[in-house]
């Protein structure tokens, strides 16, 4: 799940609050072994990273919530939707069974506010999500396209995503590093080493 880092004028602001801190040994690359979809539960809760993102998982519903604030931007974002288990695979290199997920975020809420007066004036200058940018003021950028990207913020997680899950220790979720490649089916290869604690 945690797909960027903050840059001021990308779409890359929005996915670093579903990163998480904390690293462990979990990445590796696989193979496809089909799998058991009936294991809903031992994702099921709310599962929380260090830097205040929030993800609930109950059954096939997916909500999302949190906030992350890096060079002069602060974004907010809360969404809810559809998950769903579709097996298993294996991924190297230490053979790690992973799930396969889908998740699609039905309705999303997406609030950016800009904390110093240099990140401001680039907003105004270059009339991002329609200028009118106040330092420490809020504003919904839920339908808007940042530059560089086709799609809106909301319209991108919107999208729906495939992704893999490996719960570590019972309290440990790590998702998949889709920077790291992705597999004939569209899923990532290797895990994050950043993972989110079950409260």
């Amino acid at each position: 799940m945690k797909k960027f880092t903050v840059v001021a004028l990308s779409l890359a602001a929005l996915l670093a609050m579903t990163g998480c801190s904390t690293s462990d040994d979990s990445s590796g690359s696989g193979t496809d072994t089909g799998g058991d979809t009936s294991q809903k539960t031992k994702f099921e809760g709310t599962w929380k990273s260090d830097d205040g993102f929030t993800l609930v998982i109950n059954g096939t519903t997916v909500q999302i919530s949190g906030t992350n604030a890096e060079d002069g931007i602060s974004m907010h974002i809360e969404g809810a939707g559809n998950f769903a288990l579709q097996g298993t695979k294996v991924i190297q290199p230490n053979n790690k069974t992973v799930d396969k997920i889908t998740h699609t975020i039905v309705t999303c809420n997406a609030e950016m506010t800009l904390t110093t007066a240099d990140m401001v004036s680039g907003m105004n200058a270059n009339n991002v999500c329609g200028g009118g940018w106040k330092i420490n003021t809020a504003k919904n950028v839920s339908t808007c396209t940042m530059p560089g990207d086709s799609k809106t913020i909301c319209g991108d997680i919107q999208e729906g995503e495939k992704d893999i899950f490996y719960l570590a220790k019972a309290n440990r979720l790590y998702s998949g590093d889709g920077d790291q490649g992705l597999d004939a089916s569209g899923y990532p290869v290797a895990l994050e080493t950043d993972f989110m604690t079950k409260q």
